[in-house]
């Protein structure tokens, strides 16, 4: 029996897919996860906690970024929003982001008057200008910073820029509870940073097997 061209080319498509996932699974030792808590008190802390793992491996960025394996009948998933700090009603909304080194954060005036957006902060200092309702800018950061945004125009009106060196990063839920991407085993520097809170640095060993639970407090 001829098997027909189309579903040998599929079969020739899907197997590479398959084998390279297998082998992406075992070459990983498992998952990061922890909980965010003040150590004075023991309460988890509301949503607002970033953590991130300082280097990774090429092959893991790569495979972040490049996301799970979606099959021909897997729809695709949208791409994933853009950090933005927005104007509205006289103050930033979200009070900050996140984003990545090298990537794009999103500068947006969605208010009824003029804002004048800027940083001082050492190494990543920057100046908009004036920005007029409805301008939109984008700024790009070469190195890790966090930021101190302010408007010239307003005084009163901040927000915070965390820039993390990769995409192994997450932000804590609701729960102060958070999961990284799989890693391989190692050691890894975690950093932590909330706002209104110094960057919180430990060192953490994923095992050859098994998951990892950490917990992180300040």
């Amino acid at each position: 029996m001829t098997v027909p061209r189309p579903i040998r080319r599929l079969v020739r498509t899907l197997v590479p897919l398959a084998l390279g996932s297998l082998l992406a699974s075992v070459a990983l030792a498992g998952k990061l996860t922890g909980t965010c808590t003040l150590r004075a008190s023991g309460k988890t802390l509301a949503p607002g906690t970033v953590v991130w793992i300082e280097t990774i491996p090429p092959k893991v960025e790569e495979r972040i970024v490049r996301g799970p394996v979606r099959w021909f009948w897997q729809k695709k998933l949208p791409p994933a929003p853009l950090p933005e700090l927005a104007l509205r009603a006289g103050r930033f909304q979200p009070s900050w982001t996140v984003s990545v080194v090298g990537g794009p954060i999103v500068v947006r005036n969605a208010d009824k008057v003029w804002h004048g957006v800027f940083s001082v902060t050492p190494g990543a200092a920057f100046d908009l200008g004036k920005m007029p309702p409805g301008r939109v800018d984008t700024l790009r950061f070469a190195r890790v910073h966090n930021l101190s945004v302010r408007c010239d125009i307003h005084p009163g009106e901040t927000a915070t820029i965390q820039l993390v060196p990769n995409h192994a990063f997450v932000v804590a839920d609701s729960a102060g509870r958070w999961k990284l991407p799989d890693l391989p085993p190692g050691d890894y520097q975690l950093r932590a940073w909330r706002p209104g809170a110094r960057t919180l640095k430990q060192t953490v060993v994923m095992p050859k097997r098994g998951d990892l639970d950490v917990a992180v407090h300040w």
